[in-house]
């Protein structure tokens, strides 16, 4: 089968990155579980906000593609203090493709599985950090809805 050449896969990914923000519907942040410890930097992966925006902490686990029960004391959200370089993450499709592959039970990893929706998601590279601001939300209540900060 033939590859997809690398520039389409270029354009795909800047269409997606070009929408990107530091407030608003898409704006970039990093969902923790409540039991982390607060952080002023993040690693792995991150989506936009309009990605969570309606859902309670149970859908917004199968949203990101997070095992039941993954957030079972809750959330913390966090909003990025800047946007990352180009050289600072990578596309990884949506999180209905967790690592950008298509789920194969016995050989992905059980702790991510398939993300319900096309929440966009990007991975911060390894060995490097994004500063992020203070807790920009903390939800304990799992039936609660989120909302974001006006």
């Amino acid at each position: 089968m033939a590859r997809k050449p690398d520039w389409r896969s270029d354009i795909n990914e800047m269409k997606g990155r070009a929408l990107w923000s530091l407030r608003g519907p898409f704006s970039l942040i990093k969902v923790k579980p409540i039991a982390d410890a607060v952080v002023t930097m993040v690693g792995g992966c991150f989506t936009t906000e309009s990605s969570i925006s309606g859902l309670d902490v149970p859908a917004m686990e199968g949203r990101l593609g997070f095992e039941p029960g993954h957030f079972k004391n809750g959330v913390l959200i966090y909003t990025f203090a800047r946007l990352p370089a180009r050289s600072e993450y990578t596309y990884e499709l949506t999180t209905k493709f967790p690592d950008g592959l298509a789920y194969v039970a016995w050989s992905s990893d059980q702790h991510y599985p398939p993300g319900v929706g096309h929440a966009h998601q990007w991975c911060v590279r390894p060995g490097v950090g994004i500063p992020v601001l203070p807790v920009h939300v903390a939800m304990a209540d799992r039936s609660e809805r989120y909302r974001a900060p006006t």
